[in-house]
Order: C-alpha cells, then sequence, then structure tokens
C-alpha cells in the first residue's frame, strides 16, 4: 500500500528541526571545532537516508502537483524502476517473434496471412479466451 502523505512531510519536518538544532547539543558536548566537523556529517548521512527512503516509497516515480513536466520532448519523473520503458521493450520483443514466426510459417497460412489471435482465445483478456 502507498504511504500517506503526512509520513514522508513530517518526517521531513522534524528531520529539519532536529538537524537545525543539533548543533546546540553537540558544541555542549564536543566543542565548537569537533561540532564543526560533526553536524555535516551527520546532516549528510540522514538526509541522504531520507532520500533514499522517498525513493523507495515511489519506485515506478512519482508527478509532482500531478503534473509530468516536459524537457526537449521527453517526460521527466522520479522514476528509480523505468517500468513503462522495460514494458515498451518486452511489447517490440514479442512483435518480434510474432513476425518470424509469421514468416517461418507463410506456407502453412497459406492465403490467411496473420493468424486470427483474437479468436483463438489470445485477445486483450488475459488469455482467458470467451469463457
Amino acid at each position: 500500500p502507498p504511504v500517506p502523505l503526512f509520513s514522508p512531510r513530517h518526517t521531513s519536518r522534524f528531520l529539519s528541526i532536529w538537524t537545525l538544532t543539533l548543533p546546540l547539543t553537540l558544541i555542549a558536548t564536543m566543542g565548537p571545532s569537533g561540532a564543526l566537523v560533526a553536524h555535516p556529517l551527520i546532516c549528510w548521512a540522514l538526509i541522504g537516508s531520507e532520500e533514499v527512503g522517498h525513493i523507495i516509497e515511489e519506485p515506478f516515480g512519482s508527478q509532482v502537483g500531478g503534473v509530468l513536466s516536459f524537457t526537449k520532448d521527453r517526460r521527466t519523473t522520479s522514476e528509480s524502476l523505468p517500468l513503462l520503458k522495460f514494458c515498451k521493450q518486452i511489447q517490440g520483443d514479442i512483435q518480434q517473434i510474432e513476425e518470424k514466426w509469421i514468416t517461418a510459417h507463410k506456407s502453412r497460412l497459406g492465403s490467411v496471412g496473420s493468424p486470427d489471435f483474437a479468436n483463438a482465445g489470445w485477445a486483450d483478456d488475459g488469455g482467458m479466451g470467451d469463457g
């Protein structure tokens, strides 16, 4: 199930406040020079982990504000798993296999041409046929 919107927002707000107040504690325990070194490293680790969490929550990408943005005729999303690209590649491979099969069996097909997959139960019903 998808993660509710308030959860990542709450985590981001909490992390922002926590990292802004962290130097107060670090200075008291490590001194100013230790806090100056430790604070950026801690923030980098925590904010990087949060970003990985956002990517894991939306592996197929998301539309910012419900709108896709276009740059130089390319769709821009934040997808880490380009599912649409994979599906189009698989579709092209299947079409090539079908064309090779038809070419190889053209003598058996005769004047019929392409086999009628819709009547053979291969329609867009998940291969379940009419029943």
